[in-house]
């Protein structure tokens, strides 16, 4: 009985791995659908695209679920010895997540824009240090 309970569990696992990566496949497909149109449009004014264009789902939402950025933002200071700069926690998040290298930069305007809301909850503290440029974040 606990092999097959294993195995079944093991089963799931794969099924809902490959549903993630059927989900990523289909929004790339309608950001390419979406740029063909835009560039069909373009050409030939007259052209109407058959289905109405879906929303575009920002490239970060593929990679967080809901409520993981602000979750991650707010543990890599807590588990950091020192505050830490918008870019040193956005590369902590993209190396923690294995993701892409070319998400840095929309996942630092994320965790910038993340720890911007922290601030308002007296979540996180926002330190400058002098020089009137970098900020530094830590736990409140």
């Amino acid at each position: 009985m606990l092999k097959a309970i294993a195995e079944l569990l093991e089963r799931r696992a794969a099924l809902a791995a490959r549903q993630e990566e059927i989900k990523l496949e289909i929004v790339e497909i309608d950001e390419n659908l979406i740029a063909l149109d835009r560039v069909l449009v373009l050409l030939d004014p007259s052209y109407r695209p058959s289905a109405p264009a879906k929303r575009r789902t920002k490239t970060i939402e593929r990679y967080f679920g809901r409520g993981e950025l602000s979750d991650a933002t707010l543990a890599i200071p807590r588990d950091a010895k020192e505050p830490l700069t918008v870019a040193d926690c956005a590369a902590a998040i993209v190396r923690a997540k294995a993701l892409p290298d070319d998400t840095l930069g929309r996942v630092k305007a994320n965790v910038a824009a993340t720890l911007t809301t922290l601030v308002k909850r007296d979540r996180v503290r926002r330190l400058h240090n002098g020089d009137g440029h970098t900020v530094h974040w830590e736990i409140a």
